[in-house]
């Protein structure tokens, strides 16, 4: 019974450590995605200014 308790709790652990190992990079995908975001508006733009004064 003690094995199956320890096997619970190491899957539970475990699990948990999983978890916020994906949340840890779904959020820093998400920083990353709205940083590009930032990039883009600010540098789109300048490429058409430059494709209109051509």
């Amino acid at each position: 019974l003690t094995c199956l308790l320890r096997l619970l709790l190491f899957l539970l652990i475990h699990n948990l450590s999983l978890f916020f190992h994906c949340m840890y990079l779904l959020f820093c995908s998400k920083i990353g995605i709205l940083k590009i975001q930032k990039y883009n508006s600010k540098h789109k733009p300048v490429k058409e200014n430059q494709v209109i004064r051509k």
